[in-house]
């Protein structure tokens, strides 16, 4: 499998991805992977799961939300983070 790094344009400017490859030709669906709040593209589990997918011929894009970019350690309240534990 071959991981590339991408920058994506968005609204508020760009954000890292890596696109993540089979060794073979890729089926015809690209499958998405977003972190959740607390994490960013580099996450064991997204890594993990996108190795997966490419084991079994699925392309996959992993990204960071702008406010991670930004060195934000989670969702800003516009992403209906309250702030409240």
């Amino acid at each position: 499998m071959r991981h590339s790094a991408r920058r994506f344009a968005v609204a508020e400017g760009q954000v890292s991805g890596i696109v993540t490859l089979p060794d073979a030709p890729p089926a015809d669906t690209v499958v998405v992977l977003a972190p959740g709040a607390g994490s960013d593209l580099s996450s064991p589990l997204l890594v993990g799961v996108g190795d997966g997918l490419a084991r079994h011929g699925f392309a996959s894009v992993r990204f960071n939300f702008p406010y991670r970019e930004r060195g934000g350690r989670s969702s800003p309240p516009e992403c209906g983070n309250s702030g409240k534990r």
